[in-house]
């Protein structure tokens, strides 16, 4: 079976069961009758830094959460991939050298296909309510305990 679904035999060996495969839950279409068959996906979760290890060390953290993780290394390399990936919700830096946080943000909030998504700013510097009034949904002030970060991102998420 592929991912975009297949079929399998019934019970009696007669007619296959169609077993279509959307957004990451496969469906067994018997008798009108749908029965799940696998978890949702995973919320998929962007990290945006310009410093590798802090990257590397947010997305470790988030994937031993159950998240479904990308990361981008700077500003312009997390917008594209924002762009291309569309996650749930992004951890993003406020300082790096290309472009700020807060830019970064200002330009998915313009992009109706990212318009949605939770964007979590993390920064050394006191400007959360800056943050909070260009459109992040949360600030967390660096450094952050590793049981807050994903603590923070499902708040953000399920709100």
């Amino acid at each position: 079976m592929g991912r975009r679904g297949g079929s399998v035999n019934g019970p009696d060996g007669g007619r296959p069961l169609e077993i279509p495969r959307r957004r990451g839950y496969a469906v067994v279409l018997a008798h009108e009758r749908k029965i799940p068959l696998g978890l949702p996906p995973a919320p998929r979760v962007l990290v945006v830094d310009d410093l590798r290890e802090n990257a590397d060390f947010y997305a470790e953290v988030l994937r031993l959460g159950g998240f479904a993780v990308n990361r981008a290394y700077g500003a312009h390399a997390g917008l594209r991939l924002a762009r291309l990936i569309v996650p749930d919700a992004m951890l993003l830096n406020q300082l790096m050298p290309e472009a700020c946080g807060l830019e970064i943000l200002a330009a998915l909030r313009r992009d109706a296909r990212t318009r949605g998504i939770k964007v979590l700013i993390t920064s050394a510097l006191a400007i959360r309510d800056e943050a909070l009034a260009a459109g992040a949904v949360d600030f967390l002030s660096v450094p952050v305990k590793p049981r807050e970060i994903t603590e923070r991102v499902e708040r953000a998420l399920y709100r």
